[in-house]
């Protein structure tokens, strides 16, 4: 979902199956959905406390891959428009549902919105596909679960327990949070699903850094002025890989295993309001 990496308030919105909750969750008292002209290529989906939920300059395809917490290889069928055309959002939930990478209700909760204003209709289907198994290196893990005292059930600014979020370009830093949330942070940067067979169990806080082990671009003589990002992508991943076994003791394996995709069978353009 993510151009450029910029990950909303807090942190991480895991990918849950698409299943709907056993409980009903509350609906939204109000919903904005605009067209945005302003050409701006940054996105920004923000949920917050009291049901709240902005998004701007977002496309259709974001909005999809937040509510059900999709990254953007996981996404198939969807019309061109639906990733090129950009919309802001702005809408209120009942109560205080949580937003969390634990549980992201809000997130379920906006399938509904979906349905009803871009009449999406969708279908999920397994496949297996390449992954990255994230687990202890061969000299143990370097981090060690720490006591999360007084967080909160919801994270919020004021008392960030279970954050990961970035610090920098090519930083990550945990507070309290569990391993499984920087698996989901590491599919999105590696566009590899990444599982979780770490077994560590309970809340880490650390920083991942992994600047210094990314290469930089090497351009060839007469290449023109340089493009905007002076590193080579295709090392990021190695970076991120070098970065966990030395910082953390973990390490990225790779693999195939079952990999929940999701298909898009119908979407229009949203009535405005």
């Amino acid at each position: 979902m993510r151009r450029g990496w910029a990950l909303p308030g807090v942190v991480v919105a895991a990918c849950w199956a698409l299943g709907q909750p056993s409980a009903p969750l509350p609906g939204f008292e109000v919903v904005s959905i605009k067209p945005d002209k302003s050409g701006d290529l940054r996105m920004n989906i923000h949920p917050s406390p009291g049901g709240r939920f902005t998004a701007t300059n977002v496309s259709a395809k974001a909005l999809i891959e937040w509510a059900y917490g999709m990254r953007e290889f996981q996404l198939s069928g969807e019309p061109a428009w639906a990733d090129s055309e950009r919309f802001d959002v702005a809408a209120k939930a009942d109560g205080n549902p949580r937003y969390d990478f634990l549980q992201p209700q809000l997130e379920t909760m906006f399938r509904g919105v979906l349905a009803d204003r871009f009449q999406l209709a969708v279908h999920s289907v397994t496949k297996e596909l390449p992954v990255y198994h994230l687990l202890v290196a061969k000299h143990g893990p370097k981090i060690h679960a720490v006591d999360e005292g007084d967080c909160p059930e919801v994270p919020n600014p004021q008392n960030p327990c279970r954050f990961l979020r970035p610090a920098g370009f090519g930083k990550l830093a945990a507070q309290k949070a569990p391993l499984p949330a920087l698996a989901l942070v590491l599919t999105g940067l590696t566009r590899r699903t990444v599982l979780d067979g770490t077994e560590l169990k309970g809340s880490f806080t650390y920083t991942l850094d992994w600047t210094k082990y990314i290469q930089p671009l090497l351009l060839p003589p007469g290449a023109g002025p340089p493009p905007p990002a002076t590193f080579d992508p295709t090392s990021i991943e190695l970076g991120i890989s070098t970065a966990l076994e030395e910082q953390l003791g973990l390490k990225l394996e790779s693999g195939k295993g079952p990999v929940e995709t999701l298909v898009v069978d119908h979407i229009e353009r949203p009535t405005e309001n």
